[in-house]
């Protein structure tokens, strides 16, 4: 079980079941709405947000608990917070509701627990708030407490909570990652017939809409009939809501506890209309909303100017107008949703007072949205999923073999599909199902048999870990520049070897650190358009390399009338899409590293991609041709992706002015949802590390639409959490590779 941001008490038997594989929606490539999340995908993204836990299991009996949410630092009695209250259907017993409604703040922290505990919860806020260093005096709390029903699960009779448990899980709040599923207040919840939970997501507007983040925590404890994005998953695996006329054990009775954080300056007014579109995104998930249902929203803002002294005679208050808020509605639709959804995949197993409630089968939910979605590749939709991924799968990684370096190191890995890190490989495109993806640092097999056909064969197409197996019909597979030998001494070492330094592009043997474009639509191979012989004197305005202390180039004037610009190829690869093209445009620029103060490969680096961008602007690339000496670039109004291992960050030490800028601010490019993942949250300090790719520290690998004939439904990296059991396909350099998969979801649409 995921214990964090938790005080947890186990006690006797603990009678939950681990069976169940545990992950949040992003694992699984669901991403609901288009804004992104915070560095936690958590409430807790909303400074000042704490949570605390209290989990209860004894044996089959007990499953209860407390989880406390303290809006905001400081003595909240003392310092209120704007707050208001949505009901959406009343059939429950939260407690300060008629305070918050009357003077639209919140005095103390937000409790969560079970029906009959509520005047324990009551007890432990009045008694920890009287506590407080400047309360001395105060004669009235308004606690509020929150409630759902787990008496299915939990004898809720014995009233195990005490005011002391929530006093505890109030103390041990932290501003952490905030564990979910069978936790504190959703120890005994179900949802939908599974077992519910504890779950959060959160948002972050664009800065150009306030750079407003707004945090969700729920409850989960209420039924219906199970929709995943859109996707019937309740009524495909057989449990939800009137199913057999009522006979069944999923009636959709319930309830669900919203928690809504902002940071933005709302009163309680709009605070009201936010907690009000929380809803939107319970119904979202396909929610009854029944009789029998306590749905409750508590929505408010951390915004210090808007904080209410209990002092003071007057609060001047600065709030957003209401035509700025619409944004912030969308956002906490898109966080209720996925909260929910985190609330059911994290759960597991509980074996309970009155029977099981049983996990959320997470790998049939997940084939469920593969099927959906290759089933709704139909010429009125198009949805697309682009990939790429650098896969290692070259002959150096593998030195255990005892091998040479060269392309039998690779034939033998692949011959018979025995080799764990390539089946991490599969399973990983396996889980993610792209439609088209770019695979980099694939040597180079000139016989497919024997290359890249085997590893379809032996690997795609064998179920690896309970994973649908996956095939791609369509190969694009050609030559590259990567240890090509030249007659010229490239590095200046004295002597011209024909490889390593000395090749057209960096590599110990031909082919090395090759690519690939595998693809489930056809590829137009007679449209296909190599720029792998193009040279780099012809570019206007090259960036020849100098050497600084002689100001002499560093390139003989012979190797310079010769060299390649591209280190391995550029390839635009036209896939026809049921009737539409879509251009892959595929690169793996060289490292800006492993040179010296002339900067060749810098220089390198910033010429190949600005090739490419010169490529897709019309009249930007005249001077281009390619393989067959013909001039070459894109078309207006073309339908493209950028796809590879580009060696180029878009932010920390790693990243050097100007260069892949020039593709994520072209005109003609669409960078505006950044893909991210918990796992790449957690490798570094750094603030934006969400959004690396790889475990050394940056966004190198890339999948950016064109604005035209394109609307982006979602995007991501597969980076597990540590906590995730898929974490295990991840966690070195020997499981899979040192990149992440980054992966694209797009509707095709215009002409």
């Amino acid at each position: 079980m995921k214990l964090l941001s938790s005080l947890v008490i186990l006690t006797s038997l603990f009678v939950t079941s681990a069976s169940a594989e545990q992950v949040r929606a992003r694992d699984i490539g669901l991403n609901p709405g288009v804004l992104n999340p915070g560095k936690l995908n958590s409430i807790t993204d909303v400074t000042g947000v704490r949570v605390g836990q209290v989990t209860l299991h004894d044996g089959k009996d007990i499953h209860t608990g407390i989880t406390a949410i303290i809006p905001a630092e400081g003595n909240l009695r003392q310092n209120k917070v704007p707050a208001a209250v949505h009901v959406g259907n009343g059939y429950g017993k939260m407690a300060g509701i008629s305070q918050i409604s009357e003077l639209g703040e919140i005095e103390t922290p937000i409790v969560l627990t079970n029906t009959l505990s509520v005047a324990e919860g009551i007890a432990g806020v009045v008694e920890w708030t009287l506590a407080q260093a400047g309360n001395e005096n105060v004669g009235s709390v308004n606690a509020v407490v929150g409630e759902t029903n787990d008496g299915y699960l939990n004898d809720i009779r014995r009233r195990v909570v005490t005011a002391a448990q929530v006093k505890q899980a109030i103390e041990s709040a932290s501003a952490g990652k905030v564990a979910e599923g069978n936790v504190g207040a959703g120890s005994g919840t179900r949802t939908f017939g599974w077992k519910g939970g504890i779950g959060t997501s959160s948002r972050i507007l664009p800065k150009s809409l306030g750079g407003y983040t707004v945090g969700v925590l729920v409850q989960s404890n209420f039924g219906g009939i199970l929709q995943v994005q859109g996707v019937e998953v309740g009524q495909a695996l057989n449990q939800f809501y009137l199913q057999d006329k009522l006979d069944n054990d999923t009636a959709a009775d319930g309830s669900i506890m919203i928690v809504v954080a902002t940071d933005a300056p709302l009163d309680d007014r709009n605070l009201k209309r936010l907690a009000k579109r929380a809803m939107a995104g319970v119904a979202r998930t396909g929610a009854s909303l029944t009789n029998g249902s306590g749905d409750y929203v508590i929505a408010f803002s951390t915004a210090k100017e808007n904080r209410r002294s209990e002092t003071a005679s007057f609060h001047t208050n600065k709030v957003l107008a209401n035509n700025a808020v619409s944004p912030i509605f969308e956002a906490v639709i898109e966080s209720t949703e996925e909260a929910i959804y985190n609330s059911l995949l994290m759960a597991e197993d509980v074996d309970g007072y009155y029977g099981m409630a049983k996990a959320l089968p997470v790998d049939e939910v997940r084939s469920l949205l593969n099927s959906t979605k290759k089933s709704a590749a139909e010429p009125r939709d198009h949805t697309l999923r682009v990939a790429t991924f650098n896969v290692s799968m070259e002959s150096t990684n593998y030195p255990n073999l005892g091998m040479e370096p060269g392309l039998n190191v690779l034939k033998t890995v692949l011959a018979n599909g025995d080799n764990q890190q390539v089946k991490n490989i599969a399973e990983i495109i396996q889980r993610t199902a792209p439609d088209i993806l770019l695979l980099n640092e694939f040597d180079y097999i000139a016989d497919k048999q024997a290359g890249v056909n085997a590893f379809i064969t032996h690997y795609l197409n064998v179920s690896q870990h309970g994973q649908a197996a996956i095939d791609y019909p369509y190969v694009y597979l050609a030559p590259v520049n990567t240890g090509e030998p030249s007659p010229f001494d490239l590095d200046r070492d004295g002597h011209a070897s024909g490889k390593g330094g000395d090749a057209w592009g960096f590599g110990l043997y031909p082919g090395q650190y090759g690519m690939v474009v595998l693809s489930k639509y056809p590829i137009l191979d007679n449209q296909v358009r190599s720029l792998q012989l193009f040279k780099w004197k012809d570019m206007p305005g090259a960036q020849q390399p100098v050497i600084p202390e002689t100001g002499e180039t560093w390139y003989s004037a012979e190797a310079w009338a010769e060299l390649r610009l591209s280190s391995k190829s550029h390839w635009d690869v036209p896939v026809n899409v049921d009737g539409k093209i879509v251009h892959v445009l595929a690169m793996h620029p060289t490292p800006p590293t492993f040179d010296g103060p002339e900067d060749r490969n810098g220089k390198r680096n910033h010429d190949e991609i600005r090739l490419m961008a010169d490529y897709l602007t019309p009249d930007g690339g005249e001077y281009i041709y390619d393989d067959n000496g013909h001039a070459v670039s894109l078309a207006g109004n073309s339908r493209f992706v950028l796809v590879g291992d580009f060696n180029a960050a878009d932010k920390g030490e790693k990243w050097r002015p100007g260069v892949i800028e020039q593709l994520t601010e072209h005109p003609l490019i669409n960078n505006d949802l950044i893909p991210l993942s918990q796992g790449g949250d957690e490798s570094s300090p750094e603030a934006f590390s969400n959004r690396f790719t790889a475990y050394w520290g940056a966004r190198a690998d890339y999948v950016l639409p064109s604005r035209f004939g394109f609307s982006v439904q979602g995007n991501g990296v597969f980076w597990p959490s540590k906590e995730s059991p898929l974490f295990r396909l991840v966690k070195d350099r020997e499981a899979s590779s040192d990149h992440r998969l980054v992966w694209l979801d797009v509707t095709l649409n215009g002409d």
